[in-house]
């Protein structure tokens, strides 16, 4: 789905995933905004022109079908922040979509010596609002599970991986409260996963790109959690190629170990560094 509106119900700036569906069970998705959504690319620098805010919203993406499983939504550099993105959704049986995010900064415009790039799920009014991750509080050992549960948006919001020790430096105040405000936990595997009734929502990254997992308990809107993650690239260099890989899946609700085993699947195929 490109960021175009689609009628009757789907609003224009979102793009991605309208819904996805295991055989006919319900869309975890907000009918009206979308999962997956490319929502922000930001440089540290705040802003208070939601038009800027919110970059690839506004500008239009191009949905091309590569083959009978696969499309990329396409677009060109954005005339603020610079980035050029190509987004290739590849649906796989029996229910993964592994997705390819490949971006290039047209701009040398990095004042703080970053780009962030982040994502945001929204879902339909939830029994839990909550994410589950492998993790541990700051400064501690080992590993539990963790319930990812802000208490309102922007505060406590972001869970960064136990071997991503990087700060960047930005605006204060930032306008884009989920991006710097980090909660006391940290993952210490990148999956994490949300319950939707009788159905799980999972998503799964590659150790090496560092992800974020990031969570709202009223991004799409009262009773309608975000669930995020956003994507550091540390000093950044005009015209070249980056790229973020991962796996989402949808199915029903098993166990916790079924999640893992969904994960280390993920490892096998190509997830691995």
């Amino acid at each position: 789905m490109n960021n175009q509106a689609v009628a009757p119900e789907h609003a224009a700036g979102y793009n991605g995933l309208q819904s996805i569906r295991y055989n006919s069970g319900p869309s975890p998705f907000v009918p009206r905004l979308a999962g997956l959504n490319l929502e922000h690319v930001n440089n540290g620098v705040a802003t208070s022109d939601r038009d800027l805010q919110f970059e690839p919203r506004r500008l239009p993406m191009e949905i091309r079908r590569l083959d009978e499983k696969t499309y990329e939504l396409y677009q060109a550099p954005l005339p603020h922040s610079g980035l050029e993105s190509s987004t290739r959704f590849a649906f796989r049986e029996p229910h993964f979509i592994d997705v390819t995010f490949e971006c290039s900064p047209r701009q040398d415009k990095f004042p703080f010596a970053h780009l962030n790039v982040f994502w945001a799920s929204y879902v339909l009014k939830p029994e839990d609002m909550s994410i589950y991750f492998l993790g541990r509080k700051k400064g501690q050992r080992g590993e539990e599970w963790i319930q990812g549960a802000t208490p309102k948006h922007g505060v406590l919001a972001t869970h960064r991986g136990a071997k991503d020790h990087r700060q960047f430096r930005h605006d204060n105040p930032f306008p884009l409260t989920l991006v710097f405000n980090e909660s006391d936990h940290e993952h210490t595997r990148p999956v994490y996963y949300g319950r939707y009734g009788e159905f799980v929502w999972i998503v799964m990254f590659r150790e090496r790109d560092l992800v974020r997992f990031t969570q709202s308990p009223s991004g799409g809107g009262e009773g309608n959690p975000a669930w995020d993650f956003q994507w550091f690239i540390d000093r950044p260099r005009k015209d070249k190629v980056y790229r973020l890989v991962y796996r989402a899946v949808y199915k029903p609700w098993v166990n916790r170990e079924d999640v893992l085993r969904e994960y280390d699947q993920f490892l096998k195929s190509g997830g691995k560094d």
